[in-house]
């Protein structure tokens, strides 16, 4: 799935369809604007997700039309020259860079530029929303965390490794899908649950109806965990801190995520698993775990863990 494509389907609740698609002309100033956004709130991203972001951390913003990438870094790299400073926000002051590349060794799909043997993350702006290019840096560089940190899941099924097609599935389609729908609708009401206990009941509803439906079709659970774990918490991470750094608020993260899992979507194509559902399922599992206060459960998803386990233990050893 192409970046655009993901943000598309992934935000597509928060602006129009057709102006997250149309193709802009994104000027120095909308790529300044999201990176100044995103240092100034490297300490509030920090605490999102402990050794994911730093204060200082480069990352990096591309554009098609001319080709240029620009870096936020502490030091000039060989090539780029230093944007000026008359229209740059006061945070990229002394750290924002910019070159030109060949059109040869431009390539619009990457999602890292190597500084030297340093990996920084890149994201190209495909709007003019603020939030949008804030969001999309966010899960890109997530993205590289997980390269690097993530234990492989049980089984060994690598972050990045070209993780096997969901096999194709011999279930009674209908009641797979009402039974999938029905999980995500439980879990937009565990989300906005008015006390412990109604938490608790839903959560309990939403962990039965899993179980009900994995026990069709056990096989296809690893592919499902691997996308929650990886797509789930790129969204999860992303999402709380873009909303941070436009000065939005967790809270409003956390309707976004509840209003996509009111959403009707499939859980099959052509009878595999479709991945797309994950990605706020896996969010939502997320942020439950924070509702219920379980202690180092981020470690615990680094080391491995599946997100549903977590939960499962969490509610059943209430």
């Amino acid at each position: 799935m192409s970046r655009c494509t993901w943000l598309v389907a992934f935000c597509g609740c928060v602006a129009a369809p057709a102006a997250a698609q149309q193709r802009y002309v994104v000027s120095d100033s909308v790529i300044a604007a999201a990176a100044a956004a995103v240092v100034q709130n490297a300490e509030g991203c920090a605490a999102e997700w402990p050794g994911y972001w730093h204060a200082g951390k480069p990352f990096g913003l591309t554009r098609r039309e001319d080709s240029s990438v620009f870096v936020y870094l502490p030091a000039p790299p060989a090539g780029f020259q230093p944007v000026r400073e008359g229209g740059v926000p006061r945070a990229l002051r002394g750290s924002w860079y910019v070159r030109r590349l060949p059109a040869a060794e431009f390539r619009a799909t990457d999602f890292h530029f190597r500084i030297g043997k340093t990996p920084v993350p890149l994201v190209m702006p495909f709007s003019l929303i603020l939030w949008h290019n804030v969001d999309a840096l966010y899960y890109y560089a997530f993205r590289q965390y997980q390269e690097e940190k993530f234990a492989p899941l049980p089984g060994g099924i690598a972050v990045f490794a070209a993780a096997a097609s969901p096999v194709t599935l011999s279930v009674p389609v209908d009641e797979f899908e009402s039974l999938a729908n029905a999980e995500r609708q439980t879990l937009s009401a565990a989300l906005a649950a008015p006390s412990p206990d109604s938490l608790h009941a839903l959560l309990q509803r939403y962990l039965d109806m899993r179980r009900r439906r994995t026990a069709m079709a056990p096989d296809a659970q690893p592919y499902e965990r691997y996308e929650e774990r990886i797509q789930g918490m790129a969204g999860f991470a992303a999402r709380r801190c873009a909303a941070l750094a436009t000065g939005a608020g967790p809270e409003w993260a956390r309707a976004l995520f509840s209003q996509i899992l009111t959403t009707p979507v499939r859980a099959l194509e052509n009878r595999k698993v479709y991945r797309g559902r994950a990605y706020a399922v896996g969010a939502a599992l997320g942020l439950l775990l924070d509702d219920l206060r379980v202690p180092g459960w981020r470690a615990a998803v680094e080391a491995g863990a599946a997100l549903d386990d977590l939960l499962a233990a969490a509610v059943d050893g209430r």
